[in-house]
């Protein structure tokens, strides 16, 4: 008797959407062999043997607060041109049987629950859902429109922030595929935190950020300097009656600057404006302007147009989401998957101190540990106390006894060997390394980087990138000086723990007479020079 088959639930915050119906339409499509899978990843060679959920084991559900149902909305997506021809009619009984799985979303207009009421309410529904269909886990992921940028003093969560609380409390695993809050609001953080579930997003690339995010590292890599990048989007269906909102435009726009930002160094000049054109449904035409400094200043300009379906690019992305995040869940994976940095990360990581229930801010030989919840301090205190490299761990008591226990000290402070010293590197591998770390940048850092001392030595060019960067900043360009190695080796000695004896501390040289007549404590130092000279 063979074991029944592993289900696993895919859930649509906006399940009768273009891009929930594209994804439940091409799903039905692809398994059973009526079109190939053009645009899924998962199903490119290298993911085979990979262990993924099959694509006919999910599952699907959702909740939506529009009433069309699954089979009308795909046979006017077919209407568009964005479904093939004939294809809804012959995956009717598919997208009823999706239909039957949506449930009421909120808050409607008029609805007096509060946001307690609303999340247990949703939370219930991911229950039964995964409950009446037997269902190993279940992945929900926001494909709704774009909610305004918060307002800080709006004591109600969002919607999607509604949504996203009740997946963390049914124990679903969580992928945001547009811009709004959902889990990134201040509200949230200690939930997130403790879930012990994967989740991943914030906005999806399809269109003008994808070009935008292949784009902006050729003219960096190439070292050409960008004076402005301009860009507009025409784009009707439910997407451009909701950007035509300004706040919803705002939050979308942020998504696309933070991608040059991040990429570029800085935010170049130009906006991107969003037009509502209702008679181009579903497709849209994405349009960029950018003017850039070519060699001895010559000025060039380079121009692309996009024309597309937001849904059909949308929804491959949706279904290889869906099942790498299942998986990272079967394999206990926990917190952000860096790895599906399909967004502006670029597949880098980045320390969110605001999501973590402890980090560490190094300093040569001091790192101080903030550790968000009491609870977690034995576990912390646990996994570094037998770290190489690691003398003691200061609490309370310690911290009082070396004069460490002031407001802003970590709840523990580690302490290095002699001949040790803590970088501040919380990646893993560097190929994910942020886009700081090979840049001399003090305010990104969580730390202190001794290595900005040094040139790359694996970079042949490297002396030419900095002479090149140092020659931008004089001519008043823009420049990046990424020419910092990942190899903390370099570094022969260090500083910040207290020295073993008088002999190997620090000296003060005084032409004052009797300034001082014994030893001076460091935190004496500042006030001794305030003095000397007369300001103190």
């Amino acid at each position: 008797m063979s074991a029944p088959a592993v289900r696993t639930g895919v859930w649509f915050v906006g399940a009768r959407g273009s891009v929930a119906t594209t994804a439940v339409a091409g799903h039905a499509a692809v398994a059973a062999g009526l079109h190939p899978a053009i645009g899924m990843i998962t199903e490119t060679p290298p993911f085979a043997d990979s262990g993924l959920p099959a694509l006919g084991s999910l599952v699907f559900g959702g909740h939506d607060t529009a009433d069309r149902p699954l089979p009308e909305r795909a046979a006017a997506l077919a209407a568009g041109g964005v479904l093939p021809h004939g294809l809804p009619a012959a995956l009717h009984d598919e997208l009823a049987r999706a239909d039957k799985e949506i449930r009421p979303g909120g808050p409607l207009p008029g609805d007096t629950r509060d946001d307690e009421e609303l999340v247990t309410a949703f939370a219930a529904d991911l229950e039964d859902f995964g409950r009446r269909n037997g269902l190993a886990s279940t992945v929900v992921i926001n494909v709704a429109s774009t909610e305004p940028v918060l307002d800080p003093v709006d004591p109600r969560l969002p919607a999607s922030s509604l949504y996203a609380a009740a997946a963390l409390r049914a124990g679903c695993p969580y992928v945001n595929f547009t811009p709004s809050a959902g889990l990134r609001h201040p509200a949230l953080r200690d939930a997130v935190a403790d879930c012990g579930l994967p989740h991943t997003g914030r906005d999806g690339k399809t269109g003008q950020t994808l070009l935008r995010s292949v784009l902006a590292p050729m003219f960096v890599q190439r070292a050409l300097s960008v004076r402005a990048w301009s860009g507009t989007n025409l784009l009707g269906g439910g997407d451009g009656a909701a950007l035509a909102d300004p706040g919803a435009a705002e939050a979308k726009n942020a998504g696309k600057e933070r991608v040059l930002a991040d990429v570029l160094g800085a935010a170049p000049e130009g906006e991107v404006h969003i037009d509502d054109v209702p008679a181009l449904g579903d497709w849209k035409t994405a349009w960029d302007h950018i003017a850039f400094d070519g060699f001895l200043g010559t000025r060039m300009v380079l121009q692309t147009t996009w024309q597309g379906c937001d849904s059909a690019l949308a929804a491959p992305l949706v279904l290889d989401l869906a099942r790498l995040v299942a998986r990272a869940h079967e394999r206990g994976l926990t917190g952000p998957l860096p790895g599906l940095g399909f967004y502006a990360q670029d597949g880098m990581e980045y320390l969110d101190p605001m999501a973590s229930r402890a980090f560490a801010v190094a300093d040569h030989q001091i790192a101080h540990v903030y550790v968000r919840r009491p609870e977690d301090l034995t576990a912390t205190r646990e996994a570094l106390q037998d770290l190489p490299g690691v003398e003691r761990l200061l609490d309370d008591e310690g911290k009082k006894a070396n004069g460490l226990d002031h407001p802003r000290s970590g709840e523990l402070v580690a302490v290095a060997d002699p001949d040790a010293w803590f970088t501040y590197y919380y990646w893993l591998d560097d190929a994910r390394a942020p886009d700081f770390a090979q840049l001399v940048e003090i305010h990104r850092k969580p730390g202190y980087d001794p290595v900005e001392l040094f040139l790359d030595p694996q970079d042949p060019y490297v002396r030419i990138r900095a002479a090149t960067a140092v020659a931008r900043k004089k001519l008043g360009l823009r420049y990046r000086m990424a020419v910092v190695p990942l190899d903390p080796s370099p570094i022969r000695g260090s500083h910040g723990r207290l020295p073993m004896s008088d002999e190997e501390g620090p000296l003060i040289l005084c032409s004052t007479p009797h300034a001082f007549t014994g030893p001076v404590r460091a935190t004496e130092v500042k006030s001794l020079l305030l003095e000397l000279a007369g300001l103190h």
